[in-house]
């Protein structure tokens, strides 16, 4: 569980995190998880994925099941951030709105984490261009996580929960402890924290629409077929210059998980490879899960860290390799 613990501590960092939190090879309906900047990510199998941290991005959280679908949240929920106060900041971290989507429903989720600890693309993992491999057994332990005071959540300016801090940010899942979190594309998203060993902040931004996937073809009740070792190329219908979408592999047979792999690129690109490499390690007879996942992200003003606002939203599908 550990090894979901992820941190890609945002600003414009591959952000890349193995789900957990529950996750495991054997997940059936897939869940989704995200780091935020310094993050934890703990995405379940199930899809209430949650991420707690301090790490600004999206990551699929690939090991969420082998046969469930993981989320990326995140990109984080997958994506990079956008600057911020970097020369004198103190601090770093994100408030990340990230959605499981499932064939029975989606799920929402939200959270938050602040570190003093300066960001790390590929935290627990080994990084190749702008992908990250995370083997079964990475653990990227968690820096010691800070108070931004409390943090209220908006959807069209309507309040849909607060995050508090106990040591770490509780994250707040739709399917458990926030029955009410929800929102739709275009809708106005915002957080507004009261401010404590990192100052006050707010900022808003407009929840993005789940990426177009036009290859692989992912099925909504079915199985996509892919081969192991070689490159992987995903592709969708381009978006926003500013956005990014993150692409989220795993694989497992009989229990054993062969990892997670990661990947990003800008939104307006259209497409990204996931390298022969890469790929190579999962091995035919593998079974696990592929999520493709937007991100939209903007800096929140703050005295004293980097913080950034990022709300992501997948799709996925089960995939078998060959």
């Amino acid at each position: 569980m550990r090894k979901s613990i992820v941190a890609a501590l945002g600003a414009g960092l591959l952000a890349c995190a193995p789900g957990s939190g529950g996750g495991n090879a054997s997940g059936t309906s897939g869940g989704s998880s995200t780091t935020t900047s310094a993050g934890t990510n703990t995405g379940g199998t199930t899809g209430g994925g949650s991420t707690s941290g301090a790490s600004g991005g999206a990551s699929g959280g690939a090991s969420g099941g082998a046969s469930g679908g993981t989320t990326s949240a995140g990109s984080t929920s997958g994506g990079s951030t956008s600057g911020g106060s970097s020369g004198g900041a103190s601090y770093f971290g994100s408030v990340e709105f990230t959605a499981t989507s499932m064939p029975q429903a989606t799920y929402y989720n939200a959270l938050a984490g602040f570190s003093a600890t300066a960001p790390n693309a590929c935290l627990g993992g080994v990084p190749t261009g702008d992908c990250c491999y995370f083997p079964p057994d990475a653990d990227a332990g968690l820096p010691p996580q800070v108070s931004a005071g409390a943090i209220t959540l908006t959807d069209d300016g309507n309040t849909i929960g607060t995050l508090t801090f106990d040591g770490g940010y509780a994250p707040l899942s739709s399917m458990t402890n926030a029955r009410g979190l929800s929102w739709k594309p275009g809708h106005s998203l915002s957080a507004n924290a009261s401010g404590s060993i990192v100052g006050p902040f707010t900022q808003s931004l407009v929840a993005p629409a789940p990426p177009t996937v036009t290859s692989p073809a992912l099925q909504n009740l079915g199985t996509t077929s892919i081969p192991a070792g070689q490159p992987l190329t995903v592709s969708w219908t381009p978006g926003a210059a500013g956005d990014v979408v993150t692409a989220s592999l795993n694989g497992a047979r009989n229990g054993a998980s062969d990892g997670d792999v990661v990947c990003r690129a800008s939104d307006a690109a259209g497409t990204l490879t996931v390298p022969a490499s890469l790929m190579a390690n999962f091995h035919p007879g593998d079974v696990g899960a592929i999520v493709v996942g937007r991100t939209t992200q903007k800096t929140a003003p703050c005295a004293n860290a980097t913080v950034t606002i990022g709300a992501t939203i997948p799709v996925s599908g089960v995939v078998t390799y060959r």
